[in-house]
């Protein structure tokens, strides 16, 4: 069978396809598989010889699309975790709140009402001891669970005084554990009841700029009590390590979406009145630095870093919208058929010694973090 195709009518296809595919602004290069055979498509953004400004993205639809998808499983039963062959000399374990925890965030965020799956994993994390994983004693509470709780409690219908109450002991345990220069360590050690006979497992990473800065943006939007000081004095301790430590200080994050989570976090936390003026430069200054470093989507760029990208430039004095709007259309074109997008290393867990580095990463994962990303635009 022979089909009888011109040079002008195959021009024509292609045209169409960059068209719809691409949003006009996208040059179709080549296709790339990944590392697990899933073909993504590589762009290189070329801007408009003519246009003054790029066009305006209608997400909308997108974004409707990617709400199903993370809708489709509310109980999150997608398995994203990794096989830690050798840490800790432990089987595989899978963190049963965590994801659903972000899932549910985000859903909210987009103004959908899920209080029964919120208040589900609230009593969740109580009842695991307010660990990671549920059945690994050993493991001991950690302050990224801590502040996912504290910020779903701002869908919560509670008052004061029930939220309070909820939060009682791991306040106390914050408390018990912070750095005299203001800071949190990634894992509450001190003060917590139930240490198991044998100590905790030995871990590393005592500082993570990513999780403390989840941490601080917690206290900023859902503020509970006796948190003002800690908020104040965290955020100082934060852009300190981040000016000795930089990327490296992001250890359980991957360092693009850590850096975006860091950024969003402060400008939360200085947003606040008591915020102090030098402080808010300071920040200022590494946020445009941030924003300068990779300005434009390359091939090289997965969707997950895209995202972030768009996050941090969304939060400098001067947004790049024609930037934006490009790698918009970038993360358009990468939607899969069922709305969702591919799996992207998202944490790292790292192992017994410095070259066992496990990563976490899911396709429930990206897409509510994109779809967080996108919903701010909209915004």
């Amino acid at each position: 069978m022979s089909v009888d195709c011109g040079i002008e009518d195959l021009a024509q296809l292609i045209d169409w396809h960059l068209s719809d595919v691409a949003q006009s602004e996208a040059y179709w290069k080549s296709i790339h598989i990944s590392p697990d055979r899933t073909p993504l498509p590589f762009f290189e953004i070329l801007p408009s010889a003519t246009a003054t400004a790029a066009p305006t993205v209608e997400i909308d639809h997108c974004l409707d699309r990617a709400r199903k998808f993370l809708c489709f499983d509310l109980e999150s039963r997608e398995s994203w975790e990794i096989q830690r062959t050798g840490l800790w000399a432990r089987d595989l374990l899978v963190g049963d709140v965590f994801s659903r925890a972000l899932v549910a965030e985000s859903l909210a965020e987009c103004g959908m009402a899920v209080p029964e799956m919120i208040e589900a994993i609230l009593y969740q994390y109580r009842d695991n001891g307010w660990r990671y994983y549920r059945d690994f004693k050993a493991l001991p509470p950690d302050i990224d669970d801590i502040a996912q709780a504290i910020r779903l409690l701002n869908y919560t219908d509670w008052d004061n005084k029930k939220r309070n109450d909820f939060l009682e002991k791991p306040l106390r345990w914050l408390a018990v554990n912070q750095t005299s220069d203001g800071g949190f360590p990634v894992w509450l050690t001190h003060g917590v009841e139930d240490e198991p006979e044998g100590g905790w497992v030995p871990l590393g990473g005592f500082r993570c700029i990513a999780c403390e800065a989840n941490l601080l943006s917690a206290f900023a939007d859902g503020h509970p009590k006796k948190t003002g000081v800690w908020l104040v004095d965290g955020v100082k301790s934060i852009l300190d390590l981040w000016d000795v430590e930089a990327y490296s200080g992001i250890y359980y994050y991957k360092p693009t979406i850590g850096s975006a989570i860091v950024a969003l976090c402060l400008s939360r936390s200085l947003k606040k009145e008591d915020a102090d003026s030098a402080v808010i430069e300071q920040f200022q200054d590494k946020l445009q630095i941030l924003a300068e470093h990779r300005l434009r989507p390359t091939s090289a760029q997965d969707s997950l870093s895209l995202a972030a990208q768009i996050q941090i430039q969304l939060l400098t004095r001067e947004p790049p919208i024609e930037s934006i709007n490009q790698t918009v259309a970038v993360l358009k074109s990468r939607q899969s058929f069922d709305g969702g997008w591919e799996a992207v290393d998202y944490f790292r867990c790292p192992g017994s010694t410095s070259h066992s580095i496990g990563w976490h990463r899911g396709r429930l994962l990206t897409t509510q973090y994109i779809t967080r990303v996108l919903a701010q635009i909209v915004e």
